[in-house]
């Protein structure tokens, strides 16, 4: 059976301790530490699933354990990847407490489902102090073959080509950084490639070069650009996922705060080739500051 893209089928992880991450707070600045309501946080994973769901899209929950905590489990993507050739990837994170994040049976629970083509744990280079956070750090345009990195202490920019070179990806690193200077966390932060269009913040590229970059291998590929402010960024603007239903049907999968930070004109333009997946995930995004594409991982791969 051939996969194609954008993904009719994702992974998402019911989270059970989810919360302010002491340890990741220094390097992601979108987090806030606020008053936890747990019943909140199920409301919102819950909507969230039913609109894909409701969209016609495959939904494979995973779910956490309430030992050890997890604050972060939510956002899966940072761990691990599947992609059309059946690879299946396993990534090197920063911070040690999400390092637990990755379970022997919820891999166990995917391969039962899902043929794997190959099996590829790279998380060993957590011990050199490099690091690599899934599809948090690596943006993949996969009809063009390129995969986009924003270089911070969580992607580093050795571990982006030798990720890029055997899966056959060009790869184009740069650096971004928020309106005090501070690196930007992670690439899917800022920016979002599908198919016909490419959302960006190019005012958190200071480096004309990388900039220029980026826009000519955008403008190659043929992608419409949709260019965020600082403040749409802030909002999520950019942290937003393409997928498609078993139709063929297109959609985004956007939150509720970013599509409201949108303009008219950039609405148009997201909605030109694709429906809107609306989630409704503020508390979630506040504390720990990261939204609906955080929480998505694609699964490309074949069912057994």
């Amino acid at each position: 059976m051939s996969i194609s893209y954008p993904a009719s089928s994702i992974l998402m992880l019911r989270p059970k301790r989810f919360g302010f991450n002491e340890l990741t707070a220094c390097s992601n600045v979108f987090q806030q530490n606020l008053v936890l309501n747990h019943i909140e946080i199920d409301r919102e994973f819950n909507q969230l699933v039913a609109n894909i769901e409701l969209a016609g899209i495959e939904v494979l929950i995973l779910e956490d354990t309430n030992e050890p905590p997890k604050p972060d489990a939510v956002f899966l993507n940072n761990w691990i990847s599947t992609h059309e050739d059946g690879s299946v990837f396993i990534y090197p994170m920063e911070s040690i407490n999400r390092r637990i994040e990755r379970r022997a049976e919820l891999i166990e629970r995917i391969y039962n489902d899902f043929i794997f083509g190959s099996f590829n744990d790279i998380s060993r280079t957590e011990k050199e102090g490099k690091f690599l956070e899934g599809t948090g750090s690596l943006v993949i345009d996969h009809l063009n073959r390129t995969v986009y990195a924003s270089i911070s202490s969580r992607t580093n920019e050795d571990l982006v080509k030798s990720w890029a070179s055997p899966m056959q990806y060009a790869s184009t690193c740069f650096h971004a950084f928020d309106q005090s200077g501070k690196a930007i966390y992670h690439t899917n932060v800022l920016m979002s490639i599908g198919e016909e269009i490419a959302i960006i913040c190019l005012e958190a590229i200071p480096n004309p070069l990388e900039k220029k970059q980026i826009l000519t291998n955008l403008k190659t590929g043929g992608k419409k650009l949709i260019n965020i402010t600082y403040k749409q960024m802030n909002a999520f603007a950019g942290n937003c996922i393409q997928l498609r239903n078993k139709d063929g049907k297109k959609f985004i999968a956007i939150s509720s705060t970013a599509y409201s930070s949108l303009s008219s004109e950039q609405i148009g333009l997201l909605t030109s080739n694709s429906d809107l997946i609306i989630g409704t995930i503020p508390t979630i995004e506040k504390i720990g500051g990261g939204s609906v594409r955080c929480m998505i991982a694609e699964n490309f791969l074949e069912k057994r």
